[in-house]
């Protein structure tokens, strides 16, 4: 199926936007008080609980993590989720122990430390530190008329070549043989 592109002659977008690092547990609050708005254009949660659990070890192991895309609501000023709902659906089924199908979230194919372990089962130490890990946002003020907040959604979207297991291999196994290996590539 080819994709049509329109283009629209000089349209820049009036947009303001402003970073905000938001504590887990204060998305998690957020999350359960309802004070973020999934917009329609969202596919529903579809992240595995691998994938899930990549991301929740992603947080314990205190790596950086994608920041998520928001936008203040004009009328309810609460916050529109642009990108980053199935993060932040993640760290809410996590923290309450399930998924939306009644299953338990327990973490697997993670490291040794966390595997099996729900929320509930982290000492005291490792539940601290998730909570008060931080997820980085930067928040859209749009104007009345903008329709900057749906660009933003497809570009994100739509933009990027994923990487090939080899280039993922290439950066995890660094070291002399892997550049050997790279050296000999380049000849026949």
């Amino acid at each position: 199926m080819e994709e049509s592109t329109e283009f629209t002659e000089n349209v820049k977008y009036s947009i303001s936007y402003y970073g905000v690092d938001f504590p887990i547990d204060s998305l998690v609050k957020r999350m359960e008080e309802d004070e973020f708005i999934i917009p329609d254009f969202q596919r529903k949660y579809v992240w595995d609980s691998k994938d899930a659990s990549r991301f929740i070890e992603s947080v314990l192991l205190r790596l950086p993590v994608p920041a998520i895309f928001l936008a203040r609501d004009k009328y309810s000023h609460k916050l529109i989720v642009i990108d980053g709902q199935q993060r932040l659906k993640t760290l809410l089924y996590f923290t309450k122990g399930e998924f939306p199908d009644g299953k338990k979230f327990k973490l697997k194919n993670v490291v040794p430390t966390y595997e099996g372990k729900t929320y509930d089962d982290l000492d005291l130490a490792d539940q601290r530190d998730f909570n008060n890990a931080v997820i980085h946002a930067l928040v859209l003020n749009e104007t009345e008329e903008s329709d900057a907040m749906f660009h933003v959604f497809e570009r994100i979207n739509t933009t990027g070549t994923p990487l090939t297991s080899q280039e993922i291999r290439y950066a995890l196994y660094q070291g002399s043989l892997n550049n050997l290996l790279s050296e000999l590539s380049e000849h026949q």
